[in-house]
């Protein structure tokens, strides 16, 4: 028996995943337009012809906005005068790997790939995506989010370019959510949900005063996020403060508050990390043949007594006794 095409992953609330894929080729549409289209997110969709169709998508509810990671085939999705009946005005925020063309309000904007653009769901209108894309939308409550905008009428039919700073932030923002399905608390959630609005915000054009609220908030962890996703990337680089801020175009100062509001300076975090990666690769088995030393390096550490030193400290074990606790287990 195929599995269904939505379900709810570890039992998070709010979150869902829609996958085609298990699906019979020709239940794929039908399935997809009325079950994720008309059902949960309220919108039309139309698959484009000639190609064959496929969808993944996940969808996380937060407070004030839900959040869409998609990838599928060609389609046009949008609002039409039958939904509006539901009286949503929502501001949704939308963004594609091969660029899209939007409609609404009389226009025709063109999106380059990774551009972003605003719509309303209060009004007829529709977004084509003409190739096999991944992209995010976020469906955002109109009253959570235009108090933080200059003029929130004027927001739509407006693309801000993939090369914007505070977009690239965003979605790095986006993807670490994506990546991280666990259950969060309501707390969290809510705090989750106002960064996210404050770079949404920056990227479509802040009013002044929540200019720097935005920036204070969602901003530092927006960027606090890439630091340690290009930290990740390669912790066996020698990494020091002073090349990590030239590369996001910031202050040494600026960075090392960024790691002191998270609780941790950037040396104990890099530090931790590298032995998180550690302790990863000596508990995989089939690393079981490779030098403690090696691993070591790998992981970021040139200094094997000083490795031995800070993995005894933090975990209570030697490497060796660790990798030994692994296999046993």
């Amino acid at each position: 028996m195929p599995q269904t095409p939505v379900d709810n992953p570890e039992g998070t609330p709010g979150l869902f995943r829609f996958s085609t894929h298990a699906l019979p080729a020709h239940e794929r549409v039908p399935v997809f337009c009325e079950v994720l289209g008309r059902k949960l997110l309220r919108v039309q969709a139309e698959p484009l012809p000639r190609f064959e169709f496929n969808a993944e998508m996940q969808i996380r509810s937060l407070p004030g906005l839900t959040f869409v990671a998609e990838r599928h085939s060609p389609f046009r999705i949008g609002r039409t005068k039958e939904l509006l009946s539901d009286s949503d005005d929502s501001i949704v925020v939308q963004s594609f790997s091969t660029g899209a063309v939007e409609r609404q309000f009389g226009h025709e904007v063109a999106l380059s790939p990774g551009d972003a653009v605003a719509c309303s769901s209060g009004e007829v209108g529709d977004i084509t995506v003409p190739g096999p894309c991944t992209g995010f939308a976020l469906v955002i409550r109109r009253e959570r989010l235009a108090p933080l905008l200059r003029d929130a009428d004027r927001c739509f039919a407006r693309p801000v370019p993939a090369g914007s700073q505070v977009l690239r932030l965003l979605k790095i923002y986006l993807s670490w959510l994506n990546d991280n399905p666990v259950p969060l608390d309501p707390e969290f959630d809510r705090v989750i949900s106002s960064q996210i609005c404050d770079l949404v915000a920056l990227a479509l054009g802040a009013a002044r005063d929540a200019s720097e609220v935005a920036k204070n908030r969602g901003l530092r962890s927006a960027r606090l996020r890439a630091i340690k996703k290009y930290l990740a990337l390669d912790p066996a680089r020698d990494h020091t403060i002073g090349a990590v801020a030239a590369r996001f175009r910031l202050s040494p100062r600026y960075v090392q508050m960024l790691f002191q509001d998270d609780g941790v300076t950037f040396t104990e975090y890099l530090r931790d990390h590298r032995l998180e990666r550690a302790r990863a690769m000596l508990s995989n088995p089939q690393l079981n043949g490779r030098k403690i030393s090696d691993i070591a390096l790998e992981a970021g550490f040139g200094d094997l007594s000083y490795f031995n030193r800070m993995f005894r400290r933090r975990y209570g074990l030697t490497p060796g006794e660790s990798r030994e606790r692994a296999g046993r287990s």
